[in-house]
C-alpha cells in the first residue's frame, strides 16, 4: 500500500506546506498510512482567506448553499 501525503487547502486550492510532516500510525499494525504537514502558517492564512469569503458567503441562501456542497 503506497503512503498517502497530506496537502493544505487553502484559498479554493491545494498547496504543498512549507513545513515538516508527521507520520500517521495505524495502531492495529503500526505501520506508516501517511505522512501529513505540521502547518502553521498555512493554518494561519486558510483561516484569514475563510473570514474574508465569510462576509459574503453568509448572504447566500440556504438552498443556494446546499448546491454549493452537493457539488463537492
Amino acid at each position: 500500500m503506497n503512503m498517502w501525503e497530506g496537502r493544505n487547502y487553502v484559498n479554493g486550492k491545494f498547496v504543498q506546506p512549507n513545513c515538516n510532516y508527521y507520520s500517521n500510525i495505524n495502531p492495529s499494525t503500526g505501520k506508516a498510512l501517511g505522512a501529513f504537514p505540521q502547518s502553521d502558517y498555512e493554518v494561519r492564512e486558510a483561516v484569514n482567506f475563510a473570514r474574508e469569503a465569510f462576509s459574503s458567503w453568509k448572504k447566500v441562501s440556504r438552498l443556494k448553499r446546499a448546491e454549493y456542497f452537493y457539488k463537492i
